[in-house]
């Protein structure tokens, strides 16, 4: 009996029994693997895994009280934020934003493996951790000022 093997982003799961995998997140662009094959493969050009995704599809249109049990992936790649994260990085908070750096880097090799999840998430970190580098950046440019105004005071006021 075949095992097989899925990827999302860098992480695999399994070993998998055809009548396993069913229950796992697989979509055409998942990458599969099993002992005999290969590469990593997408599962839409594994002939075996047709009825499968067919199954998923079909899912997809299944609603439930919060809403489509499996959302329809967007056809566009989510926005990276890796100029966004960058220009925080250099001008404002330099330890939070190269997390978003590394974010943002990852959304598009994440989308181009199909991992659609992955690549929406690592771009919601990417914007999270950019924006949390200008938030620090302002919170430090504030002090900094509040700082500067009060020593110049004393300075020119004759304090200490």
């Amino acid at each position: 009996m075949k095992l097989y093997y899925y990827a999302q982003g860098d992480e695999q799961y399994g070993p998998f029994s055809p009548e396993e995998l069913r229950n796992e997140p697989i979509q055409p662009g998942t990458l599969i693997w099993y002992q005999g094959l290969k590469n990593w493969t997408p599962a839409s050009q594994l002939e075996e895994l047709n009825e499968l995704l067919a199954s998923a599809k079909t899912q997809a249109n299944v609603v439930s009280a919060e809403g489509p049990l499996d959302a329809p992936a967007p056809s566009k790649m989510p926005k990276n934020y890796l100029i966004e994260s960058i220009l925080a990085t250099i001008f404002c908070c330099l330890p939070l934003g190269i997390v978003g750096i590394i974010n943002a880097a990852k959304v598009e090799s994440a989308w181009n493996a199909g991992d659609i999840n992955g690549a929406i998430h690592a771009a919601q970190q990417a914007k999270k951790w950019t924006t949390y580098s200008l938030i620090s950046g302002i919170v430090v440019g504030v002090l900094y000022l509040i700082y500067f105004v009060v020593m110049f005071g004393f300075a020119v006021g004759g304090g200490f």
